[in-house]
């Protein structure tokens, strides 16, 4: 829940610092810096982290906010760790059809209580493949061989 809760935080902290630096290019010349260009920066900083994975932190958080609910509120309620987090996410962003991520949505979690992060990424994968048959983005972008 902690772990959660600091990427909550994290992903409000930017929000807020990047509307800021929006007010302050307002006023001030071109050539500055992107509004929150930096934020993940300042977080690694604060939190004893590479800058990267604060990034990671900030774009995965603000994924599952917005587009899995239940996943993120069971990551918040302590349902789910942080690992189990990453792996939906990544399985998540390769997902083509809106149908396909509400499933996921709906079916993670309770799938994530029985499986190791590695049975819950092939766990997900499957799940994909069968609602997006034809989808190319499971199989790396290559369809597999059919007869």
């Amino acid at each position: 829940m902690a772990l959660a809760k600091m990427a909550e935080i994290s992903m409000k902290y930017a929000d807020i610092r990047t509307s800021f630096d929006r007010q302050d290019a307002a006023v001030a010349r071109s050539g500055r810096a992107k509004p929150g260009e930096f934020v993940a920066d300042e977080l690694s900083l604060m939190l004893r982290e590479q800058p990267y994975a604060v990034r990671c932190l900030i774009a995965r958080s603000r994924r599952l906010s917005a587009d899995m609910p239940t996943v993120w509120q069971a990551y918040r309620d302590g349902d789910l760790d942080a690992e189990q987090v990453r792996v939906i996410d990544r399985v998540a962003r390769r997902v083509l059809e809106p149908h396909t991520l509400t499933a996921i949505d709906e079916q993670a979690v309770e799938a994530a209580q029985s499986r190791c992060p590695k049975q819950l990424a092939a766990w997900l994968l499957r799940l994909v493949v069968r609602l997006e048959p034809r989808s190319r983005s499971v199989t790396g972008g290559r369809l597999p061989n059919v007869g």
